[in-house]
């Protein structure tokens, strides 16, 4: 066990009515996508860059001002340390982009919440005066870290096609699976999420404590299933007399369009896929013309309830 550390935690005083900003819609704008699932804030001066600098936002960028858990309100926070706007001035003159990735499922679809967390993004944002993008995910989709969604969003559409730099970006997080007592009197880390975001992503990760005051790496858990330590796999050739059709089952993320790439298409399997085609009835008309041209099929959807697993069904019980 390495030595525990004496870490300072500097506080940044605002005056009482620091935090209460208002005509901020000319300064960026807001946009959501999935029904609501990831919201997206951008200022209107955040340029593409191939250099990411990405953030947490809760534990991270800022805490809260009344020491409570968990913010009162919406004006409820104060800087995590008193020279982070320092920093982010440094990446921005060093042409990064920043960027603020953060889980907020406690919104649920609360109109009243979103918009108060919006007025706070807008205010943290307007005490930085830097050009910043903020991706926040309400739900529990493929936008919530650890998985990559956010950051995914961020590649295909949200930087304007430039390529980003794995190498030189980085993301640093609260969530880092740090055990009680990693610093004097610190409690555990609620979750890994962060750490694990980077890791699935594949770029350099730091704690705050490490990004901001150069702290020296403390332990920490990672989670008992490592996928990185599954052996590989051979499957058996299975041959058939008439088409096949596999049914994928799962939640977004759960790794069936990973399986269906590795395993399956290499192997001559039709991929059906609703992102792709855009509705169910597609993906009908799909498997029916493949099945006639005695194609193997693979639905590569998440099929989660009996009345979407029969169309399918429905179909190839005709083969």
């Amino acid at each position: 066990m390495a030595k525990k550390q004496k870490i300072d935690f500097p506080v940044f005083n605002l005056n009482k009515d620091d935090n209460k900003m208002e005509n901020f819609s000319d300064m960026g704008k807001w946009e959501d996508i999935d029904r609501k699932e990831l919201f997206i804030y951008t200022s209107i001066d955040c340029s593409a860059k191939s250099k990411i600098a990405a953030f947490d936002i809760d534990g991270t960028i800022i805490k809260t001002k009344s020491g409570a858990r968990f913010p009162k309100n919406g004006d409820d926070w104060e800087f995590y340390f008193h020279n982070i706007p320092y920093h982010l001035k440094k990446l921005y003159e060093e042409n990064f982009k920043i960027v603020f990735f953060t889980n907020q499922s406690g919104l649920g679809k609360d109109p009243y919440k979103i918009k108060e967390f919006k007025r706070k993004v807008e205010n943290i944002l307007t005490k930085i005066s830097l050009p910043i993008q903020v991706f926040f995910a309400t739900g529990k989709t493929i936008y919530r870290k650890p998985l990559p969604g956010m950051w995914n969003t961020l590649v295909d559409l949200k930087n304007d096609g430039v390529a980003i730099d794995l190498n030189t970006s980085f993301y640093v997080g609260d969530a880092a699976g740090r055990e009680k007592n990693w610093a004097p009197k610190r409690n555990k880390d609620h979750a890994c999420v962060d750490r694990l975001f980077a890791l699935n992503i594949g770029i350099k990760f730091y704690t705050p404590e490490e990004y901001f005051l150069k702290a020296k790496q403390v332990p920490y858990i990672m989670p008992e299933f490592d996928p990185r330590n599954l052996s590989v796999s051979h499957y058996p050739d299975i041959k058939y007399s008439k088409p096949n059709v596999i049914l994928m089952v799962g939640g977004p993320g759960s790794g069936k369009s990973y399986f269906c790439k590795k395993v399956l298409i290499p192997n001559g399997y039709t991929h059906i896929n609703r992102d792709k085609l855009g509705s169910w009835q597609k993906c009908v008309k799909s498997l029916e013309e493949s099945l006639q041209l005695q194609q193997n099929c693979v639905i590569d959807n998440t099929n989660l309830d009996k009345e979407s697993r029969a169309r399918f069904i429905e179909v190839a019980k005709k083969i």
